[in-house]
Parts: structure tokens; sequence; C-alpha cells
């Protein structure tokens, strides 16, 4: 039961309205008889989703039905995912359909990785919608039931050589021809070594030979993809045409001097 002067101190936070104080004294106060009803309404008034969250992750007594539905009317769909998280008694399918209704991505591929119970498919369609490229890698890899081909088409679309060489590297049933294909003809030659050093099943001859035909002598960084590709190839024992032998001999030959320096090993973030 609240004392006097606690009963005193909640009537002057009732009649301010700060939502911030609010929380705090029920929180506190909570097990003592404060007025939750009350200061919750409060809250919720604010339209502050976190201040929602929060009430309903801290407040004994709490209602969470009404704070979730609060939370989502504010329209702050980064909530929709930690109160689905977070919270006990959550109502997922709500909180789920505010998510995809946001058409926020990022939220939809937390939501599918996190909380149990997702629509994998319907969030993966927001993903996928998003043409975010990062993120449907990251579906890819880290969300159980995602559709790989699905996710991988809309990369092999994009023509971008770094996220085909980031999914086939590290998504279990990712068809790597059809992605070394994207990087085979792409101008972006550092990703063809990437992908014959990182890619299993990679065709580390047809990337080579690949590259050597694209090799530029005008471009300085061309010559430290060439030294590093070179070295990794011989430790392969690949053989190679005449003609592609020859081409290498004269990359050498030009690059004579790129041995003696000092050179960054080539990572993704190049």
């Amino acid at each position: 039961m609240l004392k006097i002067s606690e009963r005193r101190e909640q009537k002057k936070i009732l009649k301010k309205g700060n939502a911030r104080e609010c929380l705090n004294f029920a929180y506190e106060y909570a097990q003592k008889g404060a007025n939750i009803q009350a200061l919750q309404k409060i809250v919720i008034k604010s339209g502050d989703a976190e201040l929602c969250y929060l009430f309903a992750k801290k407040v004994e007594g709490a209602d969470v039905k009404t704070l979730q539905d609060a939370v989502i009317k504010t329209n702050n769909a980064f909530y929709y995912y930690t109160f689905a998280k977070e919270i006990k008694g959550a109502d997922i399918n709500a909180l789920q359909n505010a998510a995809i209704n946001s058409g926020n991505a990022n939220v939809c591929y937390s939501f599918a990785r996190d909380i149990k119970g997702a629509d994998i498919k319907a969030l993966q369609d927001v993903v996928i919608k998003s043409g975010d490229l990062e993120l449907c890698y990251f579906f890819a890899n880290n969300v159980k039931g995602a559709d790989i081909k699905a996710l991988q088409d809309v990369l092999i679309k994009s023509n971008n050589a770094k996220y085909c060489c980031l999914f086939a590297r590290d998504v279990e049933g990712a068809d790597i021809k059809a992605l070394q294909n994207i990087v085979k003809n792409s101008n972006d030659l550092e990703f063809y070594y990437l992908f014959a050093r990182d890619v299993k099943g990679a065709d580390i001859k047809v990337l080579y030979e690949t590259f050597l035909k694209k090799y530029d002598f005008k471009f300085e960084f061309h010559k430290i993809i060439h030294k590093q590709f070179s070295r990794f190839v011989k430790t392969k024992k690949i053989n190679f045409a005449n003609n592609e032998q020859n081409r290498e001999k004269r990359i050498l030959k030009q690059n004579k001097n790129i041995g003696k320096e000092k050179t960054k090993t080539l990572e993704y973030g190049e």
C-alpha cells in the first residue's frame, strides 16, 4: 500500500501527465498499490512506442494487449518486432501483420529470424520486394525456411558481383554456377579471385582465364589482384592452354616489380 507521501507524488505525476515519469513511478511502486491503469493511460496517450513497450516489459500488472495496440498505432515498426520478441503474451500475428504492412524490410527480416512461429514467406516477400541485396543475402543465410532460389534470383538480376560472391560462399543450396556467371561477366575483377578462393565448387580455371583476358595494365589494382590470384592458382596445380600461359608470362613480365611490394590481402570490404 502506498504511503501518504507516495500517494501525493502519484497524484502530482498524474496531474502533470509526463509519460516517462508515469512509467518510472509505475515500475517502482507497482507492488505497493500504484494506480497502474491511470499511469498506463498517460503512457499510451503519449503515443511513444518505446515507453509503451517498456511499460509492458517492466511494470507488473500492465495491460499487454492495450499497450500492444498502442504500439501498433504509433507506426514505429522497430517496436512491432521488439514487442513480439520481448513481451510475454504478445500477439505475434497482430505484430507481424503490422510489420508486413509497414513495408519495413529490416524489421521483416529480424522478425523472420528471431520470432518463433513467424510467417517466413510473407516476411520474405517484403524483403524481396525491397530489392535490398544485403537483406536478401542475410535472409537466405540466417532464416530457417527461407526460399533460397527466390532470394538468389534477386541477386542474380542485380548483377552485383559482391553479393553473388557472398551468397555462393555462405548459403547452403546456392546455385554456384549461376552466381559464378554473374561474377565472370562483371568488370569487378577482384571478385573473380575472391569467388575462386572462397566458394566451394567454383570453376577456378574459368575464372582465372577470364580474369587474364580482362586484365588491364593501366590499372594498378589489377596488378594487386593478379599477384594474389596467380599465387592462389599455383597452389591448385591447374593446367592452362598455351595462349593463357603466354598471357600470364606477359603480365608477370609487366609486373616484375610488384612482387617486391607488400600488398594487402583482398577481402570483401575492399
